[in-house]
């Protein structure tokens, strides 16, 4: 493990708290929607579209994965200006921003109630809380006290139960207060699994950051934990800032692995994290297993994840937690502070 000096002087934004008080995010937001009133008209939809751009956004990614088998309305993410002509008045849309300002998704509120009058709102302040306020919408208005870093992506804990609660009020999801008492206690418990002070040799967050250092992480998942691994693919990017992208099984074994051939020799900073599950569909879990043989076969190295939970619920929230984790420790071994974003700073300086 790190030395506590290093961590201590590369996290100057508290990123470290903001994971370890996940736990407290998910609780605090389930709470917090549990009180929020709707009208019966959204209960009626027929659509759920989100539009979030970034960390916004990752929330429902989540959701949409988990509860995949049991959403009865279809379900679309929008990570940009436009509205897509299947917003109807029959559909719900949720106007997703930490900070409230996001341009893409304040320009889609400047129209939005001209397709639906059904818009809940999932933001910390700024113009999007004003313009719930002026519309008299439904809103998640949220204060990020168990966010000490104060960055999007790290209040994903909000994110995520908040679109559960408000899914859960509006009885498009079946969520109970005792299912969600019992997630935040598992939780709590996997931060000694996956936190700082846990042993490195049972730590997979750990390896799994180190197996990253100097590699193109290549993120493949399936089913319930496809949202969850956006999720870790976006940390290693944001966190890390490391390049990574992200595939699901069984779709990447009808094209990418017929990559696995060229260049000669591939390229060697390839990593194939494969995020295995024995929930899976059985014949997902037996693509895993020929698809790393297949890796194996190219000299492409990979890394098993292996999630302790016994439901998909649960084993997505812990693979939060284990990628959060794991983003930050690649930051640490890559000798950077993981919360600013120089890049993304400066394109949106460069667009203003």
């Amino acid at each position: 493990m790190f030395p506590q000096q290093t961590i201590a002087t590369l996290d100057s934004q508290q990123m470290r708290a903001s994971i370890e008080v996940l736990h407290k995010q998910c609780a605090d937001a389930w709470e917090a929607t549990g009180k929020i009133r709707f009208p019966d008209s959204y209960k009626a939809v027929d659509r759920i579209v989100l539009f979030g751009m970034g960390g916004s956004a990752l929330g429902m990614h989540v959701v949409k994965t988990i509860f995949a088998q049991e959403l009865r309305i279809p379900v679309d993410i929008v990570n940009d200006y436009t509205i897509p002509l299947a917003v109807t008045q029959n559909t719900l849309v949720i106007l997703s921003s930490y900070s409230g300002t996001t341009e893409e998704t304040v320009h889609v509120a400047s129209e939005i109630l001209s397709r639906t009058p059904q818009v809940f709102v999932i933001t910390t302040g700024g113009t999007l809380s004003a313009f719930a306020e002026e519309h008299h919408l439904p809103a998640y208005i949220f204060n990020p006290r168990y966010n000490p870093s104060n960055q999007p992506r790290m209040a994903v804990g909000y994110s995520v139960m908040g679109i559960i609660g408000a899914c859960a009020r509006l009885g498009f999801i079946t969520v109970t207060d005792t299912q969600v008492s019992e997630l935040v206690a598992a939780m709590q418990q996997w931060h000694a699994v996956y936190g700082i002070d846990a042993p490195e040799e049972q730590n997979s967050a750990l390896r799994l950051a180190t197996a990253c250092v100097g590699t193109i992480p290549v993120v493949v998942s399936s089913e319930f934990l496809e949202g969850a691994a956006h999720v870790l693919t976006n940390q290693i990017n944001e966190n890390g800032k490391q390049f990574a992208v992200r595939f699901s099984i069984p779709e990447m074994n009808h094209h990418l692995i017929e990559g696995f051939v060229y260049p000669k020799p591939i390229i060697p900073q390839l990593l194939l994290v494969l995020i295995t599950s024995e929930l899976y569909h059985p014949r997902n879990q037996k693509r895993y297993a020929v698809t790393a043989a297949l890796a194996d076969k190219y000299q492409i190295p990979s890394f098993q994840v292996t999630l302790q939970s016994r439901t998909p619920f649960h084993q997505a929230m812990e693979l939060l937690l284990l990628g959060s984790y794991a983003s930050f420790y690649l930051a640490i071994a890559n000798g950077i502070d993981p919360s600013p974003i120089p890049n993304v700073d400066f394109l949106k300086g460069a667009l203003s």
